[in-house]
């Protein structure tokens, strides 16, 4: 079964996430980056952003479920 790796970045300062395609990127070592353009990069406070890695799961409306996400069920 194939799965994406997707991971989205709370942003603590800012009270929002990033996803997908935008300007934090994250290094094979796990250390977070903000990119500035070509060659410009700066490394990132850790303790400033919550990383979570998506699941492989989605919701009934097909949004994607993230680690630490809470969700309802109805039995």
């Amino acid at each position: 079964m194939k799965r994406d790796l997707k991971f989205r970045v709370w942003d603590k300062t800012r009270q929002k996430f990033h996803e997908g395609f935008c300007n934090i990127l994250m290094s094979l070592d796990g250390k977070l980056f903000w990119n500035f353009g070509y060659n410009h990069m700066e490394l990132l406070d850790e303790d400033e952003f919550i990383v979570s890695q998506f699941t492989g799961l989605r919701d009934k409306s097909e949004k994607d479920i993230y680690e630490g996400d809470i969700i309802k069920h109805n039995l």
